[in-house]
């Protein structure tokens, strides 16, 4: 059956000379894999570089429920980046972006909403123009909350520790290893609340202390995500907002 929809590309495998499967995150039927023949030939009507990762494509899909891969039947592009392409610094804030969908995106049920607030995020990342270094700090909080275990912040500044495994700040240190000090459960707190639109002021933070909070953020989606191990980009990201000297 063909069905009409909005995606965005997760990833792009090679599965021949001029074949791809790619892993596409749809508006209406949430994670799905679809393989595009004849990609590399030169007469193709699609081309490889319409499926990179962080693109925001119109679909017409074959949709077979139950199937692991599915065909494509036409495409174009949803938003042609304007902004990201070359910027080295936004091109590493989306690769850390699109790994951590690849790792923490698992199922195919649709969610609109999840959709919308992705493909608004990588077209601001394309338009932003200030505020870059913390942007996939407040990505990260913004898609807990979609995932359903967002840190509930607490109403008043204080002396507070950050419980990752309950995602609730705490007056008293837990009993556990998972958990934050009060100094980066601060930073955290502010952080979180301007994600949640509670302040209109995104903290300023050293570029040591980000590095720290993209660390713990990402040791909490350990802990609440299925699988989610093994992301490699904050390295990238780390050299690029702050390159060692020689």
């Amino acid at each position: 059956m063909l069905q009409a929809t909005r995606g965005l590309v997760l990833r792009a495998t090679k599965f021949s000379d001029s074949s791809l499967i790619c892993r596409i995150y749809t508006e209406h039927f949430g994670v799905r894999s679809y393989i595009i023949n004849g990609v590399r030939s030169p007469k193709a009507r699609v081309k490889a570089g319409q499926l990179r990762p962080m693109s925001l494509l119109n679909l017409v899909v074959y949709y077979r429920e139950g199937r692991e891969v599915d065909r494509i039947k036409e495409l174009s592009p949803a938003y042609l980046y304007q902004g990201l392409p070359g910027n080295v610094y936004k091109g590493a804030v989306g690769m850390l972006m699109v790994e951590v969908l690849n790792k923490a995106l698992h199922e195919d049920n649709p969610n609109p909403e999840l959709y919308h607030f992705l493909e608004d995020s990588f077209v601001q990342l394309d338009k932003l123009s200030e505020g870059l270094a913390s942007f996939h700090l407040l990505f990260l909080l913004r898609l807990s909350k979609y995932m359903g275990f967002n840190p509930k912040p607490p109403a008043e500044e204080g002396a507070y520790y950050f419980d990752l495994r309950e995602g609730l700040f705490l007056e008293a240190r837990p009993f556990h290893p998972d958990h934050l000090d009060i100094k980066p459960s601060g930073h955290l707190r502010a952080m979180a609340l301007a994600a949640l639109g509670e302040t209109e002021k995104v903290p300023v933070l050293p570029a040591s202390d980000r590095k720290v909070l993209l660390g713990d953020l990402l040791r909490y989606f350990e802990l609440h995500v299925a699988n989610f191990r093994g992301i490699r980009s904050h390295t990238i990201l780390d050299a690029v907002f702050n390159p060692r000297q020689p």
